[in-house]
């Protein structure tokens, strides 16, 4: 199913998109597939595509929203990747101001991950912050320890990325 959806791609403006996935969310029920990792996936087509907006209107369907902020995370690194890369001040100071740890997972971070466009500050600012909304209501939801480690790092990271836009870019 995961390849349909790829199949079926994003092109939010089209009745014929809308029409798509509401058989695939169909279907996904009738089979009894985990809806959550389809529209995970769909919101992920989304935000590559630069499709921000509607990808923000999905986030309420998705009932696992730490494993959204998770799948989210190195989407919303890569646009801060490319908003450093696109910002001569930005690139100066990054290395110097972000955190060791935080700068390497940064420049190690796929090339799968960048997008094909070039990022605003605003349009890269909502989507961290809105992953960060994310853990945190999701960690006051969840009551487990092992994942919780891993969702506080991605958590700090983002943090720190945020902090660093807000004092160091320009508005773009």
């Amino acid at each position: 199913m995961e390849e349909v959806v790829s199949a079926v791609g994003v092109n939010s403006g089209e009745q014929s998109y809308h029409d798509h996935w509401e058989l695939i969310n169909e279907l996904s029920k009738d089979w009894g597939l985990d809806a959550d990792l389809l529209r995970i996936r769909e919101i992920l087509m989304l935000h590559e595509s630069n499709f921000d907006n509607d990808a923000e209107k999905l986030y309420t369907t998705v009932q696992n929203r730490n494993l959204l902020a998770s799948r989210l995370t190195p989407v919303a690194m890569g646009r801060f990747k490319a908003l450093v890369e696109n910002q001569e001040g930005l690139k100066a100071k990054a290395p110097k101001k972000l955190k060791q740890t935080t700068w390497t997972a940064i420049r190690s971070l796929p090339d799968t991950f960048m997008p094909n466009f070039e990022p605003t500050t605003p349009e890269t600012l909502a989507l961290i912050k809105s992953v960060i909304y994310m853990f945190t209501v999701s960690t006051k939801l969840t009551k487990g320890h092992h994942h919780q480690t891993n969702t506080n790092n991605e958590k700090r990271l983002l943090t720190e990325l945020c902090d660093f836009i807000q004092a160091n870019a320009v508005e773009t």
